[in-house]
């Protein structure tokens, strides 16, 4: 048996048990939840299960959106030359701006790929280093 996520919070850790409400109608299932959550409660973790109705999709998916751009170094950024693009970055950066415009100048500035200026973009955004909308980027989510 294995569970989902194990998360550390400023609280204490808590695991999180991820199933469809469907499948809680199966008692088998609820027999692995049962022995999941007192594995837990006798180390003292906070447990709980989640549904897909606990779950808010536009939120999920831009925050999987988001996470594709974890690492710069998937899309071909060097690490030497990382902090580079996230400074040019941030210092043009206004929320007020075409951010296809300011994409466009970093790729250009630093001889990167079509579309890696918007993978800085989500890099920033997933470590909160800039405020995202997702409702301006909801035709790129899904």
């Amino acid at each position: 048996m294995t569970s989902d996520f194990y998360i550390e919070t400023i609280n204490g850790p808590i695991v999180v048990a991820i199933k469809l409400s469907s499948d809680l109608k199966n008692s088998r299932v609820r027999e692995k939840l049962e022995i999941e959550r007192r594995y837990w409660r006798n180390r003292n973790i906070k447990w709980k299960i989640v549904t897909e109705n606990e779950i808010n999709l536009p939120k999920a998916r831009s925050i999987e959106w988001l996470s594709q751009a974890k690492k710069l170094e998937d899309f071909g950024v060097p690490s030497d030359m990382q902090a580079s693009c996230i400074l040019y970055f941030e210092k043009r950066y206004t929320c007020f701006m075409v951010l296809d415009n300011l994409f466009k100048e970093l790729e250009a500035e630093f001889n990167l790929d079509p579309g890696v200026g918007l993978n800085i973009y989500k890099h920033l955004a997933y470590w909160k280093r800039i405020e995202f909308d997702a409702e301006a980027f909801a035709g790129y989510i899904g």
